[in-house]
């Protein structure tokens, strides 16, 4: 009986217990966080929920007014990060969360000034792209680009993302509110409101747990530092292409093929302002004068308005291949040399170094890539030609490219001074002056190139060799549009369009075979990314595992939609046109 009344006393001191736990932890978390819901803390809650959307509404009504895609779930999301970020500050006591409050609205003040300035120079959200470019600008490239693009807005801009932190001067005495459970709750919920959100966009297509990634990134603060994750990928997965062996099946074939083979890279240089492509200056005369010995392809596009990815598409068949063109040659007993008047050294080793290292002879005569990250000097392709003549006076088979500096901003710094501007004959008609300048050092830049091709060939008329003269992809010089630079969301085919000429010397001339493919291939509607399979057939390399239907010069090759980045091409050439009175070359 005693047992029986031991037991039922210690069931009878259950509830009790549990009242007095329920009591502790009520007790304790209003001491953690002084749960209330006053005015004070509405005004608190209002605060901090401004303080960090205001980094995110500049550079959004940037956008806006440059047209640039956006809309209310861009809006929606930022609020809800928003909330997020200040639940987080709730967690910490009034002494530290000014701190944190601070150390965010630094990290959010960078991301966001990041933003503006490309919206406001190039018209261009932040990507992987654009930041690699960065990655890989020098001292010289970046002066170039603030006094071409930088002017008073940026300052604007500078002084507007500083209102955050006047802000929280101002206010520091409300954002010291003792925290509250009510606050974090609902700053917590906001936060997590696009799951339910997300989850019924996607019972329209009866997938609901799919997709449901929290779009963290559409708060435009934080793009700039997702798109250096990015690229930081991006840097690695060049840096383990190159050099690799394993390319079983490759062999030289026994065709005859020129001894010398020289790819012009250009940089920026877009067809539509080449004469010899019908542009009403005569920026290419030299060229014109070896007509006879070229053949020009009439539609070539690069597939990425960055030199880095159009570079990669090129010298590699695929994209997630492991080798180059470089390495399949050098496979066979081939030399490569690549001889650049492009920096090699930003703010890294650039990408474009990383993804030729392999070559077996490595030339850079820019006097920006040594290890001196403060040199300016200017560097102009001139500077190729001693590496050149040095390359050829290798005996036997090799493959020579050349990268210029070419047509990249800024142009007046691309030809030597004593460079005469009278060269161009035909004068522009009235432009407003900021424009003509610009148009006019683009296309004396674009004449400058011609006058270096036509010193290579000079140096090659004799010899047995073939020449491919082409650009990584072009410029936008408000030809198509009111814009200057390339690589902005609104992409023309003054971006795009790429020249692709071949030029051979008299002893090429007579091998028939390979004269009769070229001529035949010459319209083809096709991109850089085809460029592997055009050297590797012009150079007499036999690589089994090659889908010789991407090749413009194989029989069964056959023409497919092309993209630039993710767009249509066809959808560009649709959305511009060169139409007259606008533009000066109508008569």
């Amino acid at each position: 009986m005693d047992l029986y009344r031991k037991q039922l006393k210690r069931c009878w001191s259950i509830p009790i217990n549990l009242r007095k736990y329920q009591m502790q932890t009520e007790t304790f978390l209003n001491r953690r966080f002084k749960q209330t819901l006053s005015v004070a803390s509405l005004k608190v809650s209002f605060l901090m929920l401004l303080y960090f959307f205001v980094f995110f509404i500049i550079p959004f009504c940037l956008r806006l007014a440059t047209e640039q895609q956006t809309g209310l779930k861009e809006i929606v999301i930022a609020f809800c990060v928003s909330a997020g970020m200040a639940a987080l500050c709730e967690l910490f006591p009034k002494s530290r969360r000014i701190h944190l409050m601070h150390f965010l609205g630094l990290f959010l003040f960078l991301g966001s000034l990041t933003a503006s300035i490309f919206t406001i120079s190039i018209a261009s959200d932040v990507n992987r792209f654009t930041i690699s470019a960065i990655l890989d600008t020098n001292p010289s490239e970046a002066l170039d680009f603030m006094s071409t693009f930088l002017d008073y807005k940026a300052g604007i801009i500078l002084v507007l993302l500083t209102i955050p932190f006047c802000f929280l001067m101002i206010f520091r005495g409300s954002f010291s509110h003792p925290r509250s459970l009510s606050r974090f709750i609902i700053f917590s919920l906001i936060f997590l409101l696009p799951y339910p959100l997300m989850a019924i966009r996607n019972m329209k297509s009866q997938v609901v747990w799919k997709s449901l990634d929290y779009p963290i990134f559409i708060y435009i603060p934080f793009q700039p530092y997702s798109a250096l994750i990015d690229a930081l990928k991006y840097k690695r997965k060049l840096s383990a292409i190159g050099g690799h062996q394993d390319m079983p099946g490759i062999r030289k074939s026994n065709k005859a093929v020129p001894e010398t083979i020289v790819v012009i890279l250009g940089e920026s240089l877009t067809r539509h302002r080449m004469g010899i492509y019908g542009y009403c200056r005569d920026t290419t005369p030299f060229l014109e004068r070896e007509k006879d010995n070229l053949i020009i392809f009439s539609d070539f596009i690069s597939s990425f308005p960055h030199t880095i990815p159009a570079v990669h598409a090129m010298l590699t068949p695929k994209e997630d291949s492991n080798y180059t063109i470089i390495d399949a040659f050098q496979k066979v007993g081939i030399p490569v040399w690549w001889i650049s008047n492009q920096p090699r050294i930003g703010v890294f080793e650039s990408d474009l170094s990383v993804l030729t290292e392999s070559a077996e002879q490595h030339r850079w005569t820019n006097p920006n890539s040594g290890g001196n990250l403060m040199s300016i000097a200017r560097s102009y392709d001139s500077n190729l030609l001693p590496a050149f003549e040095e390359a050829l006076s290798y005996k036997g088979q090799k493959i020579i490219f050349l990268h210029m500096l070419g047509s990249h901003h800024s142009y007046d710094q691309r030809y030597p001074q004593g460079f005469s501007t009278n060269r161009l004959l035909q004068a522009l008609p009235h432009l407003p002056g900021n424009i003509a300048s610009q148009v006019q050092a683009y296309d004396m830049s674009v004449l400058y190139s011609d006058e270096i091709a036509h010193e290579i060939l000079k140096l090659l008329q004799k010899r047995d060799a073939l020449l491919i003269f082409t650009s990584d992809h072009g410029d936008e010089v408000y030809q198509f549009a009111n814009f200057l630079g390339h690589g902005g969301d609104v992409l023309t085919p003054a971006m795009t369009d790429v020249p692709f000429i071949v030029w051979f010397s008299e002893q090429v001339g007579h091998q028939q075979e390979v004269i009769k493919r070229l001529r035949n291939a010459q319209n083809v509607h096709a991109t850089l990314n085809s460029f592997f399979y055009i050297l590797a057939d012009l150079g007499g390399l036999e690589i089994p595992t090659l889908d010789q239907h991407n090749n413009p010069l194989s029989a069964v090759f056959y023409e497919k939609e092309r993209y630039v980045r993710n767009m249509k091409y066809r959808d560009i050439r649709k959305a511009f046109s060169l139409d007259c009175p606008d533009y000066w070359c109508c008569h």
